[in-house]
């Protein structure tokens, strides 16, 4: 990227059309970026990737998972954008996922930047956090109803 740090893109197939050498369209598109503990893999099924201004336009069952230490973080939405330089993914639309010990995440949409570690999710965001014991292992969940209900 920009500052020096390592990524790769990879794809089963890549394709660029004479008249837009710097657009190359991608199948399964899959774009890792790792520094210190921490690694972040975004995927999906298609993609297009502008080599000039270095992002990633990924559509169709995104997926975007962040390890950190021996935690690991899914996410999934409809489509996103990662920008190599500026390390950051943003979601196109809703985003849901799960976290340590079975937390759950749905929003309106996500942003994520690798060179601070935030990631914000913004609109209708709902979370269920299940926190670590003393001994590293997730809590025991709560029994939770078909009706989403807490069962007592």
């Amino acid at each position: 990227d920009a500052r020096g740090n390592p990524y790769e893109i990879t794809a089963d197939t890549a394709s660029q059309k004479p008249e837009s050498k710097e657009i190359v369209e991608l199948k399964e598109p899959r774009a890792i970026t790792a520094g210190g503990k921490e690694q972040s893999v975004v995927a999906a099924k298609s993609g297009v990737f502008n080599t000039e201004d270095k992002k990633l336009l990924l559509q169709d069952g995104v997926t975007f998972e962040h390890a950190i230490g021996r935690d690991n973080y899914v996410m999934k939405s409809s489509s996103a954008t990662v920008s190599i330089d500026d390390q950051t993914v943003v979601t196109g639309g809703g985003v849901e996922g799960e976290g340590p010990g079975g937390s759950t995440l749905k929003a309106d949409r996500m942003r994520a930047n690798n060179n601070d570690g935030a990631v914000v999710f913004e609109g209708g965001v709902t979370m269920r956090l299940y926190p670590k014991q003393a001994d590293g292992e997730a809590a025991p969940q709560p029994e939770i109803n078909q009706n989403g209900e807490l069962n007592e």
